[in-house]
């Protein structure tokens, strides 16, 4: 990953050993772009926190140790989306109707009826999404 497709908030999967341990699912605190390891070819660092653990754990990863995690039918499911008509469907809070549409491996995303041309494949781009488009949401994985 690199970080300019990431912002606070963001959950993503660590693919590494290292402050935080493989596996284990964080949300992004802060971003350092600037931040580089020559010696290992690294650059971009964000300061995580795993989400099942207290707010006081966090670590430094490296962007290269960062995955995304794919947006998958269980994950809205948890997050209250409903299936109606072949489309998965949210109300939020802001009222504005959240529309969902899968079509292969690419989701395609609509808020208040009118699609918004962005292709969905993980958490973190929904997230974003969300947010562009003034929803307040927090999203469950």
């Amino acid at each position: 990953m690199t970080a300019d497709e990431l912002m606070i908030g963001n959950f993503v999967r660590v693919n590494k050993d290292v402050s935080i341990r493989k596996g284990t699912i964080v949300e992004i605190h802060a971003i350092d772009a600037d931040r580089t390891f020559q010696k290992f070819g690294l650059q971009g660092c964000a300061t995580c926190v795993p989400i099942d653990g207290p707010d006081w754990l966090s670590g430094g990863v490296w962007m290269d140790y960062l995955d995304p995690i794919p947006l998958t039918i269980e994950i809205l499911e948890k997050n209250d989306f409903k299936l109606i008509a072949g489309v998965w469907y949210i109300q939020t809070k802001e009222r504005k109707p959240v529309q969902i549409c899968f079509k292969g491996n690419i989701i395609t995303m609509s808020i208040n009826c009118t699609p918004v041309p962005i292709n969905l494949k993980y958490v973190h781009q929904l997230q974003n999404a969300l947010k562009l488009y003034g929803i307040k949401r927090k999203i469950k994985v």
